[in-house]
């Protein structure tokens, strides 16, 4: 039986199919000028030519990626929004290449304390967080750990380098009885986040509870002021998107920002649970933000 490796017109097959899409420019979904190995297999096969199982295409661009002998196609920085399948577009149509693009876990795993009240069959939360807020994450993980009795799946304590990240992020998801969200002036504006929230509660039908940092006055204003009048104003991440302008001068990277924020916010009210960490200040007694011993009484292995 044939394989891919044994097709010399397949790149360039693809490269000219991918070059059918919208460009970045033009498009309204993420996934619009990309195309997932499993697509990239019915099209293929649709088209007339081979029959190659996805996993194959898969492994065969990730294997001429690494080796760098991949021209004009290069994967997504993000997956597919409700699958985390890998996306593969062609370098023309698709956003300039940024500048940290690695299929694989970079750094080493971080090895942390053991909680030991935790039994083996303890429910377990994957919390959905930014890497730039691991620090609190950590002091997360401890607390649900401690206090309630919850184990807590951490991206950058789970992975080893050089593994795949987004089959282990999915395998993560798949394999936790609930999904938190770690809700930052970081994290509130991120693809990642977006992209695990709607795999786990729209694909994977997972609870989502969100756990707003409970040390950030402009975001918990904002959440605040959401969550009392969902009829959502940009006005009220308007202290948010300042720092982050400061931290940023790239306009598309901006204006994504904005639109993963507001598409957070919005897909949460649907879906979550909102709560505080570590707890609810007391000038938020009369807000709809919910006691996180309530938010985490059905998480439970099934």
């Amino acid at each position: 039986m044939p394989t891919i490796t044994d097709d010399p017109l397949f790149l360039s097959r693809l490269e000219l199919h991918l070059l059918t899409l919208p460009s970045w420019r033009e498009h309204k979904d993420r996934n619009d000028s990309w195309m997932t190995s499993k697509e990239i297999a019915k099209w293929y096969s649709d088209s007339g030519y081979s029959q190659y199982p996805p996993a194959e295409i898969e492994d065969y661009l990730l294997d001429k990626w690494k080796n760098k002998s991949l021209t004009n196609i290069r994967p997504a920085k993000y997956p597919n929004l409700i699958n985390m399948q890998r996306l593969w577009g062609h370098t023309e149509k698709v956003y300039p290449q940024p500048e940290h693009l690695d299929p694989w876990k970079s750094d080493e795993l971080q090895k942390l304390k053991k909680i030991a009240a935790l039994p083996p069959d303890a429910p377990s939360a994957f919390l959905s967080h930014s890497q730039k807020d691991f620090d609190l994450a950590k002091q997360v993980r401890q607390t649900l750990g401690e206090n309630y009795g919850v184990d807590t799946w951490l991206f950058e304590s789970e992975l080893n380098k050089d593994e795949n990240i987004f089959g282990s992020v999915h395998l993560g998801l798949v394999h936790c009885d609930a999904t938190m969200v770690l809700l930052t002036s970081n994290s509130i504006g991120s693809a990642w986040i977006h992209t695990e929230i709607v795999t786990a509660a729209n694909t994977l039908n997972k609870k989502i509870i969100t756990l707003t940092d409970a040390g950030d006055q402009a975001l918990m204003l904002a959440v605040d002021s959401y969550l009392k009048n969902p009829e959502y104003s940009e006005d009220r991440l308007a202290d948010i998107l300042e720092r982050y302008k400061q931290k940023e001068q790239n306009e598309h990277r901006i204006d994504e920002f904005k639109t993963n924020a507001t598409n957070i916010l919005n897909f949460l009210h649907l879906y979550s649970n909102f709560c505080v960490f570590p707890s609810i200040p007391d000038e938020y007694a009369d807000s709809k933000f919910i006691d996180l011993k309530n938010a985490l009484e059905n998480v439970r292995h099934p």
